[in-house]
């Protein structure tokens, strides 16, 4: 497998507009995921990029996989120098970070991949794993989304080719290093945080401002009593990420 083949593919496929769903993709579809944040200028937020497989796929070793994540540059701002960046990643070989050339997509957009190609290595992607965690400053206040894709997903098995119809990804937020839902921000989200929301909706008490961010677990600029049921099914382990 030649890198320059694989990026050319992605740069391809990154022009494709998706859906935004957490399981296998149709035939023809890339496995895609938003998510949508209401942010606040002077806030630090993180974009978790998870990729696996669904239990349906042939084979749950990857010798390569590649995701695109976009974000809004008029909100958003990453500082570092994405070529050479260290990202965080459990992913323990070829892993890279790069912006996407302007004249392909534009300001906004990531590539991330990693790359296995030893004879008896892979990826074991039978359950979730951290492909990048990118970071960004947030410039201006208001709700925002990121958009995440899995652009390929290469088999390490002489029978399989490709894995992309069996690819899943998802999408974790964290504002400050918090992750949505932990309201109380001691890095656990409980009953406790729940019952922070309940009380916000009611009015029997106010939350600050990075508190309201990881309240507004949906990201529509409101906390409702939708976002303390999202919280209260991931504490019941009904959802995994929020």
């Amino acid at each position: 497998m030649k890198l320059k083949k694989v990026i050319a593919v992605a740069l391809a496929a990154a022009t494709l507009s998706c859906s935004a769903v957490y399981a296998a993709s149709a035939a023809g579809e890339l496995p895609s995921y938003s998510k949508s944040v209401n942010a606040k200028r002077g806030q630090v937020i993180t974009a978790n990029m998870y990729v696996s497989l669904d239990a349906s796929s042939p084979t749950n070793i990857s010798s390569g996989t590649q995701a695109h994540l976009s974000y809004d540059p008029a909100a958003m701002k990453y500082t570092a120098d994405a070529e050479n960046e260290v990202i965080n990643t459990e992913f323990t070989t070829g892993s890279w970070l790069f912006n996407l050339h302007p004249s392909k997509l534009g300001d906004g957009h990531f590539l991330t991949s990693a790359m296995d190609a030893s004879a008896s290595g892979g990826y074991d992607l039978s359950s979730k794993k951290l492909l990048a965690g990118v970071t960004f400053d947030v410039t201006t206040s208001g709700v925002t989304s990121f958009d995440a894709d899995i652009q390929e997903i290469y088999a390490n098995d002489e029978t399989v080719s490709s894995l992309l119809d069996y690819g899943k990804i998802n999408l974790e937020i964290l504002i400050d290093g918090y992750s949505l839902g932990d309201v109380n921000t001691d890095k656990n989200i409980s009953i406790a945080d729940a019952i922070s929301l309940q009380k916000k909706i009611a009015n029997v008490s106010d939350l600050n401002e990075l508190q309201y961010s990881l309240g507004d677990v949906n990201g529509d600029g409101n906390i409702t009593i939708a976002d303390a049921i999202t919280v209260q099914k991931k504490i019941a382990n009904v959802i995994d990420i929020i």
